[in-house]
Formats: C-alpha cells, structure tokens, sequence
C-alpha cells in the first residue's frame, strides 16, 4: 500500500485512465483501496476514469498483473500555482533559456 502525497507532496488529486480490460487484455492488476482492513476493488476497463484525492485518506495499490498486459494512463493534479502547468509551460521563460549562450563542456 501506499499515499502519493507521501511520495509526491505536491499532489492533490490523482486519476487514472484505464487503456485496458481486466479479465480480457490480462489477468490480476486490479486497483485496490485499503480502508482499516477492508479493501474494495476496482476491475480496469477501457476507457474508466478513476479520480481520487492523493492524501492518506485513499491508501491504495495495484496488485500483480498474472497475465497479459495492463495500461493505464496516470495523470496528477496540484493546487500549487508553482508546480502546476502554467509553471511548466511558461513559453516566454522556456524561449529565454534557449536563446542564452550553450555553456562550454571541458
């Protein structure tokens, strides 16, 4: 089991979009919630959204995948104006930092 936000801090919200079918395209990988000790699973299907907050409110896992193979795409969301989109895609500070000189390598 594990918490995002623990490993990622700047976290908020996680989703995960599933390209594969449990039980068709493989075997196992299912997603599994912890709460105290009861578990509830979700079985990935194509196209199944799962949005979640990143805190230790939603400890989770996935199990091993037994066969074939699973495809999910993961998608993280912040509310920290720092580290979110607009910070990584600044067009006006990335275009400065291309147009300084290339350092020299000894």
């Amino acid at each position: 089991m594990h918490v995002d936000k623990i490993a990622y801090p700047d976290y908020e919200y996680t989703s995960l979009v599933y390209l594969t079918d449990h039980g068709v395209d493989f075997t196992g990988g299912r997603f599994e919630f912890r709460d105290g000790q009861a578990s509830s699973f979700l079985e990935p299907k194509t196209g199944r959204l799962l949005v979640f907050s990143s805190g230790s409110e939603n400890s989770h896992r996935v199990e091993k995948v037994e066969t074939g193979t699973r495809y999910a795409l993961t998608i993280a969301f912040t509310c920290k104006k720092d580290k979110g989109s607009a910070a990584l895609l600044d067009t006006k500070r990335h275009l400065a930092e291309l147009r300084k000189p290339a350092r020299e390598t000894k």
